[in-house]
């Protein structure tokens, strides 16, 4: 298979509700799959966690 390439520019979300801009923003662009990169740090604060649940409410599927 020969190699490609792509070009996403990216998005930064701040401020207060940025975590609920930024998962209708996912959904509105039609993402279906993402992978969550992230420490253990936030693993274990559950914040990664909270991020997968916002994703799971709008039909994302998701991997940490």
């Amino acid at each position: 298979m020969a190699s490609s390439t792509f070009f996403i520019p990216s998005v930064n979300v701040i401020g207060a509700d940025s975590l609920t801009d930024a998962m209708n923003m996912m959904a509105d662009y039609g993402f279906t799959r993402t992978l969550i990169v992230t420490d253990n740090m936030l693993t274990k604060l559950g914040m990664a966690g909270d991020v997968q649940k916002a994703l799971e409410e709008r039909n994302i599927f998701s991997v940490i």
